[in-house]
């Protein structure tokens, strides 16, 4: 969305792109930093678990990783098998990465200021 005159492909990458954010988010959760008992891992030390926990306030986040095909959450423990929830990665891995990020939120807030200038009226289902 930074190009000075961006190209009607990239135009509509933009549009479809802001689709799969709103359809992708997850709401009603938020990410919590919990007390445990600290642990020495070979990349961290962590006083800490991280869970997941229903807040109907919460703003809307996303997942690192999307399921292809079925859009679902996804996520993996070192031995790379895939898992579904926060809760089945290992502690050394849920205090250690990132599983969730709220950068889209950026994307969305700049994206109705750069549709009204680079989006045709008659084009747009919004």
């Amino acid at each position: 969305m930074e190009m000075p005159t961006p190209s009607p492909q990239i135009v509509s990458a933009v549009r479809q792109a802001v689709q799969w954010f709103r359809k992708s988010q997850l709401t009603g959760i938020k990410v919590a930093e919990v007390k445990a008992p600290k642990i020495q891992f070979i990349f961290h030390s962590a006083d800490f678990d991280k869970v997941v926990v229903n807040d109907p306030k919460a703003p809307p986040i996303w997942a690192r990783f999307y399921e292809l095909g079925t859009g679902r959450p996804l996520f993996c423990n070192r031995d790379g098998k895939a898992v579904y929830s926060l809760a089945e990665v290992d502690r050394e891995r849920r205090t250690g990465y990132g599983w969730y990020t709220s950068d889209p939120a950026k994307v969305l807030q700049e994206y109705s200021t750069w549709q009204k200038k680079w989006v045709p009226k008659s084009t747009d289902p919004e």
